[in-house]
């Protein structure tokens, strides 16, 4: 492969300029297959790159077919890449955070994608997945009708009774007269696809957060492809300290470039140590500061105090904000760090309850008179010039309707005469305007308005519809989280996902 060199595994930082020097694609025959691996950012990043190089411009649209990355889509990205294209030009096959390097969590992901689709009634679907594990694991449908074989597939989550999704799953196939795929592995065939190839022009990128050297699976896209290194080391020693320092001050960069904002080396050292090494959390949270300083060039200290201060003393404030962002992935992470950390599963329901009334209170306000100004796309200054003194009128329109209420309802009895146990006459004293809970503000906090902005672009996520409906449902979670003796990390999980599902 002239232009292309001994060397199928480079860094990222590497890749770029790698393909600069190859000024025709079609003339050097690139490899077909590539495995990118490590961190979401820079992967995603490299695989822009490749995108740009293997397929002009003009044919991006049709040229590039994502593939969902649970193990049991390989054998689909497979064919399509096995399918010559209908259009002339390059066809790249993207199996986007690919599991198919977790090994055992692979039994996992499968029964929750089968769970899922059973959950929509979408039981074709549940029966592709639960086939898959079946092929996995070696598995006929009658040898999963006997309990120890059921047992050692599925999780303990209660007994016979919580596995009936399963076994209606299993009637199905049975009576659909489907089959389990073949035994081999999902990295056992991709492995065989690649060595064979793929019909010229086709190509097949993987893209994952980890990967196990050792299997013949890397070994395979090492020895026919090309690797592409994304990783960050995530070690306490020095060198690895200056590894990550690095990648975060490149990505303050890119993303301060577009803004033409400067930050302070004390702000960034700030941000640093608040945030830790987590590449899309410190793009996320740098993203927010952008935000937050509207016109202002320079991001401070006290700017990141403002805007950070919060999450980082309220971790569950972070799976709130998943969940508002409609983040099923990041959702399941936070929720399951939360639970590890000793936190009880009542307290991360109704910090959920609290974020939807909250979305639903500020639902209102949009649908409002008073906020008619708001825009999804409307930046922080405009935010806070416009909009949120209109939130403070919204409010005080509130509690003056709340107190007309009250005298309304306590009327004669609230200034007139009346007889004690005693028989002596006295005047009743005038009772005080009840204080309106801050839950039912929109605005509680004006002088912090940050969050108060964030929570608002967050509920443009949902309608008022979907907000209610989920409102109403977590009735049900309720009662199966006091009631029932279902495994509780599984129904939060169950209602984390419904409200993360865009409908």
């Amino acid at each position: 492969m002239p232009g292309w060199g001994c060397m199928p595994e480079i860094s990222y930082k590497e890749l770029g300029t790698h393909l600069k020097k190859i000024k025709d694609p079609a003339a050097v025959h690139p490899p077909q297959a590539y495995l990118l691996y490590g961190e979401e950012l820079l992967y995603k990043k490299a695989f822009d790159l490749l995108v740009d190089f293997l397929i002009p411009p003009a044919d991006r649209l049709t040229g590039c077919e994502p593939v969902d990355g649970a193990p049991g889509s390989i054998r689909d990205a497979v064919n399509r890449a096995n399918t010559y294209a209908m259009h002339p030009g390059n066809k790249i096959i993207a199996v986007q955070e690919s599991r198919i390097f977790y090994g055992n969590q692979e039994k996992e992901e499968l029964i929750e994608k089968a769970k899922e689709a059973f959950r929509r009634e979408d039981v074709q679907k549940a029966a592709k997945y639960v086939l898959s594990l079946l092929g996995q694991h070696q598995l006929s449908l009658d040898d999963v009708t006997h309990p120890e074989n059921l047992s050692a597939l599925l999780p303990d989550e209660g007994g016979e009774t919580e596995n009936k999704w399963f076994h209606e799953i299993i009637r199905h196939c049975i009576d659909q007269g489907l089959s389990v795929p073949s035994g081999n592995r999902p990295d056992q065939f991709l492995t065989t696809a690649i060595e064979k190839g793929f019909p010229r022009g086709n190509y097949l990128v993987l893209t994952t957060d980890m990967v196990d050297k050792r299997r013949a699976l890397f070994k395979c896209f090492n020895d026919k492809g090309m690797v592409v290194d994304c990783s960050v080391p995530k070690g306490d020693r020095r060198a690895d300290r200056l590894i990550q320092e690095e990648v975060l001050r490149n990505r303050m960069a890119a993303i301060l470039e577009t803004s033409k904002k400067n930050m302070a080396p004390r702000a960034f050292a700030l941000l640093h140590e608040m945030t830790g090494f987590d590449l899309r959390t410190f793009s996320n949270n740098l993203e927010k500061l952008v935000l937050f300083t509207g016109e202002r060039p320079a991001i401070t200290e006290d700017d990141v105090r403002a805007v950070l201060e919060r999450s980082k003393q309220d971790p569950i404030y972070a799976l709130t904000g998943a969940i508002s962002d409609r983040n099923p992935a990041q959702s399941l992470k936070l929720l399951d760090s939360l639970l590890q950390a000793g936190l009880h599963p009542l307290q991360v329901f109704t910090a959920i309850v609290n974020q939807l009334r909250k979305l639903i209170l500020i639902k209102y306000f949009i649908r409002s008179p008073y906020g008619r100004e708001w825009q999804s796309a409307m930046p922080y200054d405009g935010f806070t010039k416009g909009v949120l003194p209109a939130m403070a009128a919204y409010d005080q329109a509130l509690v003056d309707l709340l107190s007309e209420w009250d005298e309304m309802l306590t009327g004669a009895e609230t200034e007139g005469w009346h007889v004690d146990v005693g028989g002596k006459a006295k005047k009743k004293r005038k009772q005080q305007k009840r204080k309106l809970p801050e839950d039912l503000l929109v605005a509680a906090n004006p002088k912090n308005p940050y969050p108060i902005y964030l929570t608002l672009k967050k509920a443009d996520n949902f309608s008022m519809t979907e907000l209610t409906d989920f409102y109403i449902r977590l009735g049900d979670t309720d009662m199966k989280l006091k009631r029932s003796a279902m495994n509780p990390k599984l129904v939060l999980e169950e209602t984390i996902l419904g409200i993360c599902r865009k409908q």
